[in-house]
């Protein structure tokens, strides 16, 4: 492949992986907030606890389910985002690479003629 064409594909690569980086992002800030009001959720009732009735101890049993997976998806998520911001920065130092190669052929190509 022409270094152009590697330069082309990088690009491309990086611009998906940013798209990944964002909706990943998206999502974590969703599940922060759904975390958040379960958490909130799951304190109010835990204090009220020896005056719940049985069905509300099955909900604060949900609940705390649904944090714990909430908490799950949060830990995946965020591990999700640090792998994609690696590869963005992994794909900007090829890309930087290849441009410093590119300006160096070109140098070499000028300083020919």
């Amino acid at each position: 492949k022409s270094k152009s064409e590697e330069l082309q594909q990088l690009r491309g690569q990086l611009t998906s992986t940013t798209t990944q980086v964002k909706k990943i992002q998206s999502e974590n800030r969703i599940l922060l907030q759904r975390v958040e009001h379960v958490v909130k959720e799951n304190d109010q009732l835990s204090s009220e606890r020896s005056q719940v009735s049985k069905a509300e101890e099955e909900k604060l049993t949900f609940i705390n389910r649904e944090l714990t997976k909430a908490l799950q998806e949060k830990t995946t998520l965020s591990t999700k985002l640090f792998e994609s911001s690696t590869t963005i920065r992994n794909l900007e130092l090829q890309l930087d690479a290849l441009k410093q190669k590119c300006d160096f052929h070109k140098h070499l190509a000028e300083s020919a003629k």
